[in-house]
């Protein structure tokens, strides 16, 4: 799951609309994807909450969700179903704090294909996933 990268200030990078983090990943990784608008209302989170098969393990690609709290009210309605959730902010890590306990995390920082190849190759455990965040999460 996922949306598009967006430019979230002036000094930002233009989006490169051929880059889409779900559709990358599922590709590579054999699996279905779901499009997510950068910021989902209800009847988004409504949406793909009714697209989740039972027993899905989900990885979510989160951009910036401390400023698109639709992210993160979809991320931890997920985890509250009772779903194995992958959620994995790709620019700022902060959003990290804002999720539910139980879900899995990655901090990424980037959205280009060099982070998810090497998520992919995290996720197919050819990689350890290994590290200490530079940054102190608080709630």
């Amino acid at each position: 799951m996922g949306s598009f990268a967006y430019r979230s200030t002036l000094a930002s990078s233009s989006v490169d609309q051929e880059l889409h983090f779900a559709k990358y990943m599922a590709e590579r990784l054999h699996c279905r994807y779901i499009d997510v608008p950068v910021n989902p209302g209800s009847k988004d989170q409504s949406r793909v909450l009714s697209e989740i098969n039972n027993g899905t393990n989900i990885i979510y690609g989160l951009y910036n969700g401390h400023l698109n709290l639709g992210q993160l009210e979809l991320a931890n309605e997920i985890s509250r179903k009772g779903y194995e959730l992958l959620a994995i902010t790709l620019r700022n890590p902060y959003d990290l704090a804002l999720l539910d306990p139980k879900v899995h995390k990655i901090a990424a920082y980037e959205y280009n294909r060099s982070v998810f190849d090497a998520l992919i190759n995290i996720l197919k455990k050819e990689f350890p996933a290994n590290g200490n965040l530079p940054v102190a999460l608080t709630i």
